[in-house]
C-alpha cells in the first residue's frame, strides 16, 4: 500500500477474508500531497490527509468503523493499540473583544460571541481578563489560529453588510508636479504640431550599432545578454531612429520621426542616465538638414531657450552624445550657456535620400528653460521687408551669414531668413543665396532712407567679411 493515498493488493478484503485488522490514521498533510503529485494519482484518501487533519480523528474513526463491522457483519471486535505515545491536548485561542471592535467596528457583547461561536463549536473556557476570553478549538477547524481568524468566523455570522465603511485616517500631502512628465508631453505635442510620429524603440543595441555611431568606450554592457543583438544599453536614440527611418521610407517618400527615452553610459565606472529627444527627417527629394536646423529652432523657443547658437567646433567642452561614422561631413553643436546640450548632423546619403538627424538632452534642456514666458505687445510701428541676392563661396555657412547680418543691429533687425538657395554644376565653387531681412524699430516708423542706409552697411559688412557679390 501507499499509506495515505492507495491500499495494495495484499491489504485488500477478498470474499474468503475472515480476520480483519482495521488501520486508523493522520498523516503528515505536506507529505502526502507530495507523494499523490509524484505519483500522479490523487484519490479521496490523498484528498482528505492533504487538509491537515487533527489526530483524534483516528480514534473517532477506529470507533465508527468497529460499530459498523459489529452492526452489519456481526464482527466480534479484537484487542485495541494506540501508537499516540502522549496524550492530545486541546488547542485553544484568545478571542479579545476589543481588539475585534478595532478591527471590525462593530461592538460585538461577549454573550452574542459566546452564542456566535458556540454554533460553530467552540467551547468556551473562561475568561482571561476584562475583554479576553479563552475558546476550545474544534478538532475539524486546524485552520484557526489567533483572534483575526475568530473575527472572520463572526463576521460571517453577523452579516457583512454589518460592516461601516470608514476611510483610514492618514496624513495626507499635497500632490507634487513630475517636472519630468510635463517637459515629456511638451516636447510630445511640439514634434507633433511640427509633422513628426513618435517611435518606441528598444533599448538594447548590438556592437555594430555602437560602430556605426562611434560609440568604442564609456558603454554599458549586459552581463547575461538574450543575444548578441541585445548586448548593451544604448548611449544614444540615433541607431534606432535611423533604422525605422529608413524602413519606413520603404512605403513612404519622406519620413519625419521622433523618439523621446532613455540613454546611458558609464562614467568613472558608475551609471548614469539621461533623458533623451531624438528626430530624423529624411527625403527623396529636397533638403532635409536645413528643415530640421528650422524645426530645432522653433523647438528650443517653444522650450523657453533663447540663449544658444549653433556652433562647428566646441572645444574642450565635453560632448553629450557619441557621434562617428553615421555623421561624417556635416556635424553643428547646439550650445547653450556654455554646455553643448545636441548636436544636428547630415546623414550620410544612400540611395538618394538626404536625411538629417537632431538629437537634445532633454535633462539639461530642463535645468536652462526659463520655466516662465514673458509676452510682448503687439508691435505699435510696421515692419519693412528687403530681399538681398550674393553669390559667394560655397565653403561658406549660410547660418554664418545670417548671424553676422543680425548682430550688425540688434535694434532694428527683427529677423532673417532664407529665401532661396542655388547651386548649380556652372558654379563650381559659388552658390547663390537669398536672404530676406526684417527691420522694425519699437519707438517709431522706419523710414525708406534708414532702411536703405542699413541694406548698404549689410552689403558691405557681407562683401568685407565673407567676399559676397550682390546679384
Amino acid at each position: 500500500a501507499i499509506a495515505g493515498v492507495k491500499g495494495g493488493i495484499e491489504a485488500g478484503v477478498s470474499k474468503t477474508t475472515k480476520r480483519v485488522i482495521i488501520e486508523a490514521a493522520t498523516f503528515d498533510p505536506v507529505s502526502i500531497y507530495r507523494t499523490s503529485k509524484t505519483l500522479k494519482l490523487q484519490t479521496d484518501a490523498s484528498f482528505r490527509f492533504s487538509h491537515n487533519l487533527h489526530p483524534a480523528f483516528a480514534a473517532i474513526g477506529l470507533e465508527r468503523a468497529t460499530s459498523l463491522l459489529k452492526r452489519e457483519m456481526r464482527a466480534s471486535a479484537g484487542a485495541v493499540f494506540d501508537s499516540l505515545r502522549k496524550p492530545l491536548v486541546p488547542r485553544t485561542v484568545l478571542f479579545d473583544s476589543e481588539r475585534f471592535r478595532k478591527l471590525t467596528g462593530i461592538a460585538l457583547s461577549f454573550r452574542e460571541a459566546v452564542e456566535y461561536l458556540s454554533r460553530l463549536g467552540f467551547v468556551h473556557k473562561g475568561q482571561r481578563s476584562g475583554t479576553v476570553s479563552v475558546f476550545e478549538i474544534p478538532l475539524v477547524r486546524q485552520d484557526i489560529e489567533d483572534t483575526a481568524d475568530l473575527a472572520e468566523e463572526l463576521i460571517r455570522l453577523v452579516g457583512y453588510e454589518q460592516l461601516v465603511a470608514i476611510p483610514p485616517r492618514v496624513a495626507l500631502e499635497p500632490a507634487e508636479t513630475d517636472e519630468s512628465i510635463l517637459v515629456k508631453t511638451k516636447v510630445r505635442g511640439m514634434f507633433a504640431g511640427l509633422g513628426f510620429d513618435e517611435l518606441y524603440s528598444r533599448s538594447l543595441v548590438s556592437s555594430s550599432d555602437l560602430q556605426s555611431i562611434g560609440a568604442d568606450h564609456g558603454v554599458v554592457e549586459l552581463e547575461n545578454p538574450l543575444s548578441s543583438d541585445f548586448q548593451y544599453l544604448r548611449p544614444s536614440l540615433a541607431p534606432n531612429l535611423l533604422r525605422a527611418a529608413e524602413g519606413n521610407g520603404r512605403f513612404f517618400n519622406s519620413v519625419a520621426v521622433f523618439e523621446i527615452g532613455r540613454v546611458f553610459a558609464k562614467t568613472a565606472g558608475a551609471l548614469s542616465e539621461r533623458t533623451c529627444v531624438s528626430a530624423v527627417s529624411a527625403r527623396k527629394s529636397g533638403e532635409s538638414f536645413f528643415f530640421l536646423k528650422g524645426v530645432t529652432e522653433r523647438f528650443l523657443r517653444g522650450m523657453g531657450i533663447t540663449d544658444y547658437h549653433f556652433s562647428l567646433d566646441i572645444g574642450s567642452l565635453k560632448p553629450v552624445f557619441p557621434v562617428g561614422h553615421i555623421i561624417p561631413e556635416t556635424l553643428v553643436w547646439i550650445v547653450s550657456e556654455r554646455r553643448p546640450i545636441g548636436y544636428l548632423g547630415d546623414v550620410r546619403v544612400e540611395r538618394g535620400w538626404r536625411t538629417a538627424l537632431i538629437e537634445i538632452d532633454l535633462d539639461a534642456l530642463a535645468s536652462l528653460s526659463a520655466g516662465e514666458r514673458e509676452y510682448a505687445p503687439l508691435p505699435k510701428y510696421p515692419a519693412m521687408m528687403r530681399d538681398v541676392s550674393i553669390f559667394v563661396s560655397s565653403n561658406v555657412r549660410i547660418g554664418d551669414i545670417i548671424e553676422a547680418i543680425q548682430q550688425s543691429n540688434h535694434s532694428l533687425i527683427q529677423d532673417v531668413d532664407l529665401i532661396d538657395e542655388y547651386a548649380g554644376k556652372e558654379w563650381a565653387d559659388e552658390q547663390s543665396i537669398t536672404l530676406r531681412i526684417v527691420f522694425q524699430a519699437k519707438n517709431r516708423t522706419l523710414t525708406t532712407e534708414e532702411v536703405d542706409r542699413e541694406m548698404q552697411r549689410i552689403t558691405a559688412l557681407l562683401s568685407e567679411r565673407f567676399h559676397a557679390k550682390t546679384r
